[in-house]
């Protein structure tokens, strides 16, 4: 914020300081010269000029503060767009004996509260291989969840993250597309363009 009431007041002491230094000039060859048609004249032309640069200075200064305030807006309105999109890493099936299970599929629970489709390339999740490549499937439509399930190989995890229950032992990243940007969201952090 201060940053930017910085720039603003940098931009409008450049066209102050040019019309302050115009006026001035002009008026003090007034005062000091004699007041002839052509000294009156030639004072009126350089106003006129004075003033046009001021004038130039003032449009380049707006242009580039509403450009500025354009792309702002646009990457604050993307950004909430991709906050809309939210994940859970949730166990999968699996086998062994109490406190010595090994998991073999996670899921992975998609919800997009965005009024845009979503397209889901990808997770990755810590310490975990997946089997094959993950399967593409139709964008999610806005307000709509999926849940997409993928083999792994073995890997141990607590009795207590198995079956569709969230799986906090591991770190996840999921990939995704959102208003032609992709990002990436890593647990319950910020998304992050990638």
């Amino acid at each position: 914020m201060g940053q930017r009431i910085w720039r603003r007041l940098r931009g409008d002491a450049w066209v102050i300081a040019v019309s302050g230094l115009g006026v001035g000039f002009a008026l003090g060859w007034l005062v000091t010269a004699e007041l002839s048609p052509e000294t009156a004249g030639a004072a009126g032309t350089w106003v006129g000029a004075i003033a046009t640069i001021a004038t130039i200075l003032w449009a380049i200064h707006v242009f580039r503060a509403e450009t500025e305030a354009r792309v702002r807006d646009r990457l604050e309105n993307e950004q909430a767009l991709a906050r809309g999109v939210r994940y859970r890493l949730l166990g999968g099936g699996g086998y062994g004996q109490p406190g010595e299970k090994v998991m073999q599929s996670v899921h992975v629970e998609i919800s997009n509260d965005t009024t845009e489709p979503v397209s889901w390339q990808g997770t990755s999740v810590d310490g975990v291989r997946p089997q094959r490549a993950w399967d593409s499937f139709a964008p999610i439509a806005a307000g709509e969840s999926k849940r997409i399930t993928m083999d792994t190989d073995p890997f141990s995890a607590p009795d207590e993250e198995f079956s569709g229950r969230e799986l906090r032992s591991k770190s996840s990243t999921i990939f995704y597309r959102i208003g032609g940007v992709d990002w990436r969201r890593t647990g319950d952090g910020q998304p992050e363009k990638c």
